[in-house]
């Protein structure tokens, strides 16, 4: 997902430096320069930023779509380039961190505990007398994450699984929402500069139920477990009065954590969730989203957000950026991706993408379905 990105500034002329841990991943053919790095590696990433800058002047450092951008947050504060403040970053990349900083903003969120241990987790979880998901603290795609039932006790299995999943030894116990409606999650995206938000773009994360519920019959996908993400709609099925809601929770989110105080232009990224008559917080995070939406679904809908946020971090002008990158030339299209995963999926890793375009969802939805079949035919 970050080859557009890479390939649309190698046609400004730029250079670019690619890392990965993967030397076959599919932006190093694209490189100037590769580093076989894993992206979470700081310290390596430190090093060879280090390096670099003494024959090579780095103007910025960017991920899109991708979770590791505490490593980003890192060498920009080594190098003293635009970026989010690592501490902030941190705190985003957190599930447990986040939840806490969120508590007392006036933002709506799942009950939560974060716990060490299975026999903590059972308890609590026995506490709250509602439906459950486990999960881990530090990650992305539901690796980890588990559903139970209220009647459900929590097994050693599934407490390990979210341990493994995550790096800080630590377990997120958290309610699971019933949603008002069906898309119920959204993806949304935000852009922060001189303390002023911007809601650049929402699309409707699509489930395994949400296909009939449009009055689709795609049940050969993929997304038989419960929480394996199948696809989504660009834009959003949203009314102006649920846009306006969705505005005043991801300004709340923002401030949070600070956004509104940044020196540099910044993207926040919230996962909502349909709850309570108001949108509820799953997580955030300071990058543009993944699953072919910025890199996929918002360029067939004639955006470009990755670009426009190198070109803010490089110090163009942002009411230039604002007018040429985050606007969509074909406002009135419809974009989806959808997928196909292993039939015994538990998250949202190892998916096969197909794109399509429509009048409307439900013809966008049959088009990316259809583009999936024709690639793996």
């Amino acid at each position: 997902m970050q080859v557009p990105l890479v390939r649309e500034l190698k046609k400004q002329g730029r250079k670019v430096i690619v890392s990965d841990g993967n030397s076959d991943c599919p932006a190093a053919s694209y490189a100037d320069v590769f580093l076989q790095i894993d992206t979470f590696d700081l310290s390596g990433h430190l090093e060879a930023a280090r390096e670099i800058s003494k024959s090579t002047k780095v103007g910025a450092v960017l991920t899109v779509a991708a979770d590791c951008h505490e490593t980003v947050s890192a060498i920009c504060e080594y190098l003293q380039l635009p970026g989010v403040p690592r501490e902030v970053s941190n705190s985003l990349r957190r599930k447990d961190r986040f939840r806490k900083t969120l508590e007392g903003s006036g933002a709506l969120q799942p009950r939560f505990f974060v716990v060490e241990s299975l026999a903590e987790a059972q308890e609590l979880a026995l506490g709250m007398a509602c439906d459950f998901v486990l999960k881990a603290t530090d990650n992305s795609g539901s690796r980890g994450m588990t559903f139970f039932k209220q009647t459900e006790v929590i097994d050693q299995s599934s407490f390990d699984r979210a341990i493994s999943a995550g790096t800080s030894g630590l377990v997120l116990v958290e309610e699971a929402l019933n949603p008002d409606q069906s898309p119920s999650e959204i993806s949304v995206e935000t852009l922060w500069v001189e303390g002023e938000m911007t809601l650049l773009n929402s699309v409707h994360r699509l489930f395994r139920d949400d296909l009939e519920k449009l009055g689709m019959d795609l049940s050969g996908l993929s997304g038989r477990k419960w929480g394996v993400e199948i696809g989504h709609i660009n834009p959003a099925l949203l009314s102006s009065a649920n846009l306006e809601k969705v505005q005043r929770t991801m300004e709340i989110v923002g401030r949070a954590f600070g956004f509104d105080h940044f020196e540099f232009p910044a993207i926040l990224k919230g996962d909502l969730m349909h709850a309570r008559g108001d949108f509820a917080v799953l997580e955030a995070t300071p990058r543009l989203s993944g699953g072919w939406d910025s890199s996929g679904t918002t360029l067939l809908r004639g955006g470009n957000f990755q670009v426009g946020l190198a070109n803010l971090l490089l110090g163009r002008e942002p009411k230039i950026v604002l007018e040429s990158d985050f606007r969509f030339t074909s406002p009135e299209l419809f974009a989806a991706a959808m997928t196909v995963s292993p039939i015994d999926a538990l998250d949202g890793m190892d998916r096969l993408f197909g794109l399509g375009v429509g009048a409307s969802a439900v013809e966008a939805i049959q088009s990316a379905t259809a583009n999936i079949q024709k690639e793996g035919e």
